[in-house]
C-alpha cells in the first residue's frame, strides 16, 4: 500500500511539472534579498507591498537564505516596507510593476530600532536578469495619446521589436508576424485567460476598448515553458480596475463628409460627395463598491465599466456597373461591342457540326437572337436589370453604362466590466467580462433581384481568477473562462421563385422556394450579376480552466500547473446555385479557337 501511495505521488507531481499553465502570463512579481550592513542575509524579514491607488496590501517573509518574493501582483504602482525586530524600517516608493515584469527589490536593512524608518529612492535596475524574456510593454499613456485609426489596441504591437506584417493582430487569415513564426500562432491573453479561439486560432472581437486597457506586453523572445501553443510569441493584456477614488470619463471622436472635399470620381461624374458618418462614443467609470450605510469597499472592492459605441455610415454616389442595352434586352447584339470595339459575333449552339474534325457552327442571322429561342429563365432575369442612365465607355456597348448610389449603415457595442476583491492579504479575486457586437445592413443598389442582407457578430469573453497566498512562499492560483464568438450572415433577394418551374434538384440546393435564394448568374460579359443568397451561421467557443503552484526554495522559484482547453466550432451555411458564362462560349467561332 505504501508503495502504491508513492508511484501515486510520483505520477500526480510528473503531470503536475509536465503541464505548465500560462496563468501567471500576465501578472507580475516583485522580490529580492534582506541583507544587513554586513551583506549577511536576514531571514524572517516581513515585507508589505501597498498598491498606492486601491490600498491593497499583500505580505511575505524572507527566507532563510534572505530571498522573499511577492507574485501574482496586478500593474500598478506599489509601496514596499521591510520590517525586522533590531533594524530600522526600510520604505521604497514608487516602484512600478507593469504586466508580466519580474522587479528585483532589495533591501539592506540597518541596525536600529522600530522608532527609526529609511527611505529609499534609487531607481530599480533596467535590465531583467531573472530570465531571458525580452518584450516590450506598451503603456496606457501610449494607447490612449498615440494617434491609431480603428481605435485598436492591439495595433500598437507592431512598435515591439521583431513584429512584422500588415495586420494589427493576428489569426488565420491576418499578416501578423512575431519573429518570423506563422500568423495564426501567436498566442493573446485578456486577463491572463487565452482568448484565441479554434484551430483557426482567431483574436475575437470582444477585446476591450482602448479606454478599458491597461496595459499590454508584446513578448518575443525567452518566453517560459508555461507558454504553450505558439511558435511566435505572446501578446499579454490587462484591462483597467478601479481604485479607493472614483474616477470617469466620456468622449466622443467623429468623422463627417461634412468636413471632406467631394472625391475625384464623383467629380469626374458629376455626382455629389457621398454620405460620410463615423461616431465613436463611451464613457468610462470606476472606484470603490460603495453602498452608503450598507457596505465600504475601500480598499477590499473595487469596479471598472467601459461602454463603447461606434454608429458609421458610408457610401458613394459615383457607383459603376454595367446593364444591358434594349436592344440587347431584345435578343439584338448588332450594334454591341466587345474587346475595344470588335463588333461581337453571336453563334447559333443549335447549328454545330462536325468539319474536318473540327466543331463549327453558325451565326445568328444580323446578330440578333430570335425571341422563340431565349430562355425562360432568361427572360425573368433580363426584367429585373434596370435602364441605362449614361453613356458606356467609348467602344463598349454597355460597359459602366449604370451610375448608382449606396450607402452602408452599421454600428458596434464594446462593454467591458472587471470586479477586483481583496479578501485579505492572502486572498485575492479578480473577475472581468467583455462583450462586442456588430451589425451592419447593406441596401440594394440597382435590382430587387441583387442578393444583399445583414451581417453580424457577437463575441464575449469572461475569466475569473484567485490567487491564495498559502504561506508566504508558496502561490496557488485558480482560473477560469470562456470565450463565445458568434458571426451570423444572411443575404437574400426579394423576389418570389415558387413560379419559376426551377428543376427540384436546383431547388433542394436552395433550400426550397421563396426563401430569398435563387440561382446566381454572373460574370455575364462583364454584366452586373443578378439572383444569389446565402445564409452562414458559425460559433466558436473555447473553455479553459487551470490550477498553478508557485513556490519559493532558497534562491529559486518554481511553477508548475495543469491547465484544461476545450474548442468547439459549430457552422451552419445556406444552400446555393452558381452559374457563369464567358464570352467566349457564344461569340468566337470554335474552329478559330480549334486553330
Amino acid at each position: 500500500m505504501k508503495s502504491f501511495r508513492n508511484v501515486f505521488l510520483l505520477l500526480f507531481a510528473a503531470l503536475l511539472f509536465a503541464a505548465i499553465t500560462p496563468v501567471l502570463a500576465q501578472d507580475a512579481q516583485v522580490g529580492g534579498r534582506i541583507s544587513d550592513p554586513s551583506g549577511a542575509v536576514i531571514p524572517g524579514a516581513s515585507i508589505v507591498i501597498t498598491n498606492t491607488a486601491t490600498g491593497a496590501k499583500r505580505a511575505a517573509a524572507s527566507n532563510g537564505e534572505g530571498y522573499y518574493a511577492v507574485p501574482a501582483l496586478q500593474p500598478g504602482r506599489y509601496h514596499l516596507t521591510a520590517n525586522k525586530p533590531g533594524f530600522k524600517p526600510i520604505n521604497r516608493d514608487n516602484v512600478v510593476v507593469q504586466v508580466g515584469d519580474k522587479l528585483t527589490v532589495d533591501f539592506a536593512m540597518q541596525i536600529g530600532t522600530s522608532t527609526d524608518s529609511v527611505t529609499v529612492t534609487s531607481d530599480l535596475p533596467l535590465l531583467r536578469t531573472e530570465d531571458a524574456q525580452q518584450g516590450l510593454v506598451i503603456d496606457n499613456r501610449r494607447i490612449l495619446e498615440l494617434p491609431q485609426y480603428n481605435r485598436n489596441a492591439l495595433s500598437f504591437a507592431a512598435m515591439a521589436p521583431n513584429v512584422n506584417g500588415q495586420s494589427s493582430q493576428g489569426g488565420y487569415a491576418q499578416d501578423f508576424r512575431i519573429n518570423g513564426g506563422r500568423t495564426n500562432q501567436t498566442e493573446y491573453f485578456l486577463d491572463g485567460q487565452p482568448v484565441t479561439t479554434g484551430y483557426l486560432h482567431n483574436v475575437p472581437p470582444s477585446v476591450p476598448s482602448k479606454e478599458a486597457v491597461a496595459e499590454f506586453k508584446v513578448m518575443t523572445n525567452g518566453l517560459s515553458a508555461e507558454f504553450g501553443r505558439l511558435s511566435g510569441g505572446a501578446v499579454t493584456l490587462v484591462t483597467k480596475s478601479g481604485t479607493n477614488e472614483f474616477h470617469g470619463s466620456g468622449y466622443e471622436f467623429f468623422k463627417n463628409d461634412k468636413l471632406n472635399a467631394n472625391d475625384w470620381n464623383s467629380n469626374r461624374l458629376g455626382q455629389p460627395k457621398g454620405v460620410f458618418h463615423d461616431n465613436v462614443f463611451g464613457f468610462t467609470v470606476g472606484g470603490p463598491i460603495w453602498i452608503p450605510k450598507v457596505y465600504n469597499g475601500r480598499n477590499k472592492t473595487f469596479f471598472f465599466l467601459n461602454y463603447e459605441g461606434d454608429r458609421h455610415k458610408e457610401g458613394s454616389n459615383s457607383g459603376q456597373g454595367s446593364v444591358p442595352t434594349d436592344l440587347e434586352r431584345a435578343g439584338d447584339f448588332s450594334q454591341s461591342l466587345i474587346d475595344n470595339g470588335h463588333q461581337v459575333q453571336i453563334y447559333d449552339p443549335a447549328t454545330g457540326r462536325i468539319v474536318n474534325g473540327q466543331v463549327v457552327r453558325d451565326p445568328f442571322p444580323g446578330m440578333k437572337i430570335p425571341t422563340n429561342r431565349f430562355d425562360s429563365l432568361a427572360k425573368i432575369y433580363t426584367g429585373y436589370y434596370p435602364a441605362p442612365n449614361q453613356a458606356p465607355l467609348a467602344n463598349t456597348s454597355n460597359v459602366n453604362n449604370f451610375v448608382y448610389s449606396r450607402s452602408t449603415p452599421s454600428s458596434n457595442n464594446n462593454w467591458t466590466g472587471r470586479l477586483d476583491q481583496n479578501w485579505s492579504s492572502s486572498q485575492i479575486t479578480h473577475f472581468s467580462v467583455s462583450q462586442f457586437s456588430w451589425s451592419q445592413i447593406t441596401p440594394r443598389a440597382f435590382s430587387v433581384m441583387e442578393a444583399v442582407g445583414l451581417n453580424t457578430v457577437d463575441s464575449y469573453t469572461a475569466s475569473i481568477a484567485h490567487d491564495w497566498m498559502v504561506s508566504p512562499s508558496t502561490l496557488i492560483t485558480f482560473r477560469g473562462g470562456v470565450v463565445r464568438d458568434k458571426s451570423f450572415s444572411d443575404s437574400a433577394v426579394d423576389v418570389k421563385d415558387s413560379g419559376w418551374n426551377l428543376p427540384a434538384n436546383v431547388i433542394n440546393l436552395l433550400g426550397g422556394v421563396d426563401n430569398g435564394r435563387v440561382p446566381s448568374i454572373s460574370n455575364m460579359g462583364g454584366l452586373a450579376g443578378l439572383g444569389g443568397g446565402s445564409m452562414d451561421d458559425t460559433r466558436d467557443t473555447a473553455y479553459n480552466g487551470s490550477i498553478a503552484v508557485q513556490k519559493m526554495w532558497g534562491k529559486h522559484t518554481l511553477k508548475a500547473g495543469y491547465e484544461h482547453r476545450r474548442y468547439y466550432t459549430n457552422e451552419t451555411m445556406g444552400g446555393n446555385f452558381e452559374m457563369s458564362t464567358e464570352w467566349s462560349v457564344t461569340s468566337m467561332s470554335p474552329s478559330t479557337q480549334a486553330n
